[in-house]
């Protein structure tokens, strides 16, 4: 611990902070028809290898709502379980209209979601992970709605709920207190589904970078994600935070539900060099959410 703060985390996290935004080499293909202006776009990084993205696939096309909505997939080439012209084939089948993006370097989530945004015509971008499946249909419309009704905020998540119904994400009210670690700001995880009964649209402190809708002004006013961090896991708690920071405000809705079927988000990087580089993050979300900082800025308390 005293080597990473004394001289591991300021050395990497400042080398990693003076990176560009990731550019790999990619490879586009159109399919579908040709969406002028789409209502939304929906950015789904094929981050587990993309062998089952057609179960993504297969639930988001049961949802009329979506008909005017573009959808980009992202994935790299190293990790593909199926080749991408299989890819491009399942979303033609399933009537969707939008982009397969593929590049050849391993990349994270994150790296996923700018690629995808780069190519999104929409101002209003859908984050959503490969592990998240909707409950029923409407549920970006439902998004839209809430964030619609309230122009003074920039992003929602919905709640996000295990395979047994209960609680993983229902954001965090604005103005209580909470710890920061790389699980996030969350109320209830874990809890029955009927504990949001009495619950209604609200404020929180942070969404959920596994499904979130946000006005592409509020992604690009805090320049997107953070580029010191060596791995994924600390990326969505410091991209909430800086969005707060900001001045953004951020809201949770109990009435639009998905499931979201596993603990995290699959990552391709050695395991030899996982426990370091999470000490590394570590350090540094600490260090620059610092308790004088939160309380500037956030109700939050901050640990390590």
């Amino acid at each position: 611990d005293d080597l990473v703060e004394t001289h591991l985390g300021p050395a990497v996290s400042g080398a990693f902070s003076a990176r560009e935004r990731f550019h790999g080499a990619a490879s586009q293909f159109s399919f579908g028809t040709h969406l002028g202006n789409p209502r939304a776009s929906i950015i789904l990084p094929a981050t587990s290898g993309g062998g089952d993205i057609d179960i993504n696939l297969s639930r988001l096309a049961a949802d009329p709502d979506l008909d005017d909505v573009e959808l980009i997939l992202v994935a790299s080439h190293s990790g593909l379980r199926t080749s991408p012209a299989r890819l491009r084939e399942w979303a033609s089948f399933y009537g969707f209209s939008g982009q397969l993006i593929v590049v050849a370097e391993e990349m994270d989530y994150f790296d996923a979601l700018e690629l995808g945004i780069r190519q999104a015509k929409s101002d209003l971008l859908a984050f959503m992970a490969d592990t998240v499946l909707p409950e029923s249909p409407g549920w970006l419309g439902g998004l839209i709605e809430e964030l619609d009704r309230r122009p003074d905020c920039v992003a929602i998540s919905p709640t996000l709920l295990y395979e047994d119904l209960s609680i993983r994400y229902a954001g965090l009210p604005a103005g209580e207190t909470a710890s920061l670690d790389q699980n996030g700001l969350r109320q209830l995880t874990g809890y029955p589904l009927h504990w949001l009964s009495d619950l209604h649209l609200s404020e929180v402190q942070g969404v959920s970078e596994h499904c979130v809708l946000i006005r592409r002004a509020g992604f690009e006013k805090i320049d997107g994600f953070a580029r010191d961090f060596t791995g994924p896991d600390f990326k969505g708690l410091d991209f909430s935070l800086r969005l707060r920071q900001a001045g953004q405000r951020l809201l949770w809705t109990p009435a639009v539900r998905l499931f979201s079927l596993d603990g995290g988000i699959v990552e391709g990087s050695e395991e030899y060099w996982r426990q370091p580089a999470q000490k590394i993050d570590a350090w540094c979300l600490a260090n620059k959410w610092s308790p004088a900082m939160a309380q500037a800025h956030t109700p939050y308390e901050v640990t390590e």
